[in-house]
């Protein structure tokens, strides 16, 4: 949600007239069969199975289902007050194709939206676009290492269209030149979260301090248990609580144990609020490290998935790379490395800015058709 509402953000801050695209698919023997291929891919079995394994152990208890239902009231509350800038519902894929002909550009924004498992629908690659509609990838994630040679026709296919071709990691140049021959040049851009420096994001979320006194902050989305090794000997070396955010997928007893508040409802501006006070910001996500980045904490980032084709490293190791930070990155529960930690914010913000200056200047210039 905070990627999609920094994307909102930008295009308001250079005054262009937009809105969220609203796509309902159809079910269809078509449709049916897309979501039968989408299954069986590796990585879509692994959310699949992560989320019935979830839902079994909701069926289950009771107390940890009520907070997953606060939860989704939380950010449905959170969804309906930050972005009001609607199109009508398309309902199935011929409706959003004529809807597409009104607009002057079509924009996929961040994350692992190019994920080959999402490459049936048409729907994140621009496909549904009509012809003389300008196609607009905002610092688009692949989400993998390497292309899958089953998936690389259809990625060269909707990625050749797109009229400004924009990608968030360094990884993600590799995949276009290798599905492409090299014809397709991206450009590297800043996540859209980092196109607003600190006072940018203050204007955006108003500071708001969630818990008193100090504190160290957890927010994991795997079960690397060198990260939960960290938290622990952290808080018994400070003496300081934890506050931890969970993955809604996993239910570890470790995390009980070291957690000592339960702020399972915290929506986006909750989560900026709870990076600006800590003391120590711990994670394995990429947003994690870039708002604890953004507002010069302390922090840790551990790696939350095997090395490999589908590994989700990538955006954390082109980040660190390309801003001189590996220091920050964490193979092993180390909390001395970590409080003696001195990293020179200056130099990186400056490396940052000059970044981002390009980044604004891409995104203008496509969103104007230069």
């Amino acid at each position: 949600m905070l990627q999609a509402l920094a994307t909102c953000k930008a295009i308001d801050a250079l005054e262009v007239e937009y809105e969220l695209i609203r796509y309902k698919k159809k079910i269809s023997p078509l449709r049916v069969v897309q979501i039968a291929r989408k299954v069986i891919t590796a990585d879509a079995w692994l959310g699949l199975t992560a989320e019935l394994k979830w839902r079994a152990y909701l069926s289950k208890h009771s107390a940890q289902k009520a907070k997953q239902e606060l939860r989704s009231e939380s950010f449905g509350e959170y969804c309906d007050r930050r972005f009001t800038k609607l199109s009508p519902v398309y309902e199935g894929y011929s409706a959003l194709q004529d809807g597409s002909k009104k607009y002057d550009a079509v924009l996929v924004g961040s994350d692992q939206l190019w994920l080959p498992s999402g490459y049936s629908s048409g729907f994140y690659t621009l496909e549904f676009a009509s012809e003389g509609v300008r196609r607009i990838s905002y610092a688009t994630s692949f989400g993998i290492s390497s292309m899958p040679k089953s998936s690389a026709a259809r990625a060269a296919r909707f990625i050749s269209k797109i009229d400004y071709l924009s990608v968030r990691e360094k990884s993600g140049i590799e995949i276009v030149a290798s599905v492409t021959g090299g014809d397709v040049k991206p450009k590297l851009v800043v996540d859209p979260t980092l196109l607003f420096d600190q006072a940018g994001w203050l204007n955006i979320v108003p500071e708001k301090r969630i818990v008193e006194g100090d504190y160290i902050l957890c927010y994991f989305l795997g079960i690397n248990p060198e990260s939960r090794r960290m938290a622990a000997e952290l808080k018994k070396r400070t003496g300081l609580p934890v506050v931890m955010l969970k993955d809604w997928r996993y239910h570890l007893d470790e995390d009980d144990l070291i957690n000592d508040f339960d702020f399972y409802s915290a929506n986006p501006d909750d989560f900026i609020n709870l990076i600006r006070h800590a003391n120590y910001v711990l994670t394995d996500s990429f947003h994690g490290t870039v708002f604890s980045l953004i507002h010069h904490k302390k922090f840790a980032t551990f790696y939350r998935d095997i090395d490999g084709g589908n590994s989700r490293n990538t955006r954390i190791d082109s980040l660190f790379s390309q801003l001189d930070l590996r220091c920050c990155l964490m193979d092993h529960a180390d909390p001395g490395r970590l409080e003696s930690l001195v990293v020179d914010f200056a130099t990186v913000d400056e490396s940052l800015d000059n970044w981002r200056c390009d980044s604004w200047n891409f995104l203008k210039e496509a969103v104007d058709g230069l």
